[in-house]
């Protein structure tokens, strides 16, 4: 977490692909073991994220937050974000919280 770029600086597309390799065969990779950069490590994540059939953040729920975001006042504006999240599937609504949790 102390890197500079962490997700903007890409990773060796090599690695990238090796990380997603050993995840699909099997979820309990060791990273550390693999001696991969943390950079291809957030590539093969964000690969991961973009790989989904369907996205994390569900298409039915985009003109929604469109609109959400137009909110002028901040207090309204963040109930009304909460009430959309609600709205995830369970298991995306976990997966999102631990994503905003990690990049907060």
């Amino acid at each position: 977490l102390c890197t500079e770029g962490l997700y903007r600086v890409s990773g060796n597309k090599t690695d990238q692909d090796n990380i997603q390799k050993q995840f699909d065969q099997d979820h309990n990779i060791n990273l550390v073991s693999m001696e991969v950069t943390v950079n291809a490590v957030a590539g093969a994540l964000k690969a991961f994220f973009a790989d989904l059939p369907d996205p994390l953040i569900p298409y039915s729920l985009h003109p929604e937050l469109l609109e959400a975001a137009k909110i002028l006042d901040k207090t309204e504006r963040l109930h009304a974000l909460k009430e959309i999240v609600k709205k995830f599937h369970p298991v995306n609504y976990d997966v999102f919280r631990y994503v905003i949790t990690h990049l907060n």
